[in-house]
């Protein structure tokens, strides 16, 4: 892998495994064991009479339907054309698909030196990666889908 963390000798605790990726210009990371699948982009069906930034339709994924949903729009960056990959992420039952423009790799970091943010989703930030919080995303996620 090019990228990933600076080399630390300080910092303490347990030590986390990310997948990092970006999206447009910014760089985030998934918690390695939430990344199901990856793979090349595959067709986004969309959703008929369905107008949402968030929700892009729906993909299949070997032989499962799944929802395709713009991590784009949940951070506030502006949406690439051509993404390169393509994530399941999430727990099984309550995972999405996401597209990412780049995958950069695996990578591992030490807890104790995330600098906090109060970007939401965000765990916290180790220059520039930006850790996502799978907990509150999903947690988002699954109050999206399930209100009503």
């Amino acid at each position: 892998m090019k990228e990933g963390f600076p080399p630390s000798d300080q910092g303490v605790g347990p030590e986390r495994s990310v997948i990092i990726f970006h999206l447009g210009k910014e760089t985030f990371a998934f918690p390695a064991p939430i990344v199901q699948y990856v793979s090349e982009p595959k067709k986004i069906h969309g959703l008929p009479h369905h107008k949402s930034n968030l929700v892009k339709g729906i993909v299949n994924v070997d032989g499962q339907i799944k929802i395709a949903l713009s991590l784009y729009q949940i951070f506030g960056v502006p949406e690439t054309e051509n993404p390169s990959r393509l994530m399941l992420v999430g727990p099984p039952g309550g995972d999405f698909v996401f597209m990412v423009d780049h995958l950069l790799g695996v990578s591992n970091y030490l807890v104790s030196n995330l600098h906090p943010t109060k970007k939401p989703f965000v765990l916290g930030i180790i220059p520039p990666i930006q850790v996502i919080d799978e907990r509150l995303l999903f947690r988002h996620l699954g109050e999206i889908f399930h209100a009503g």
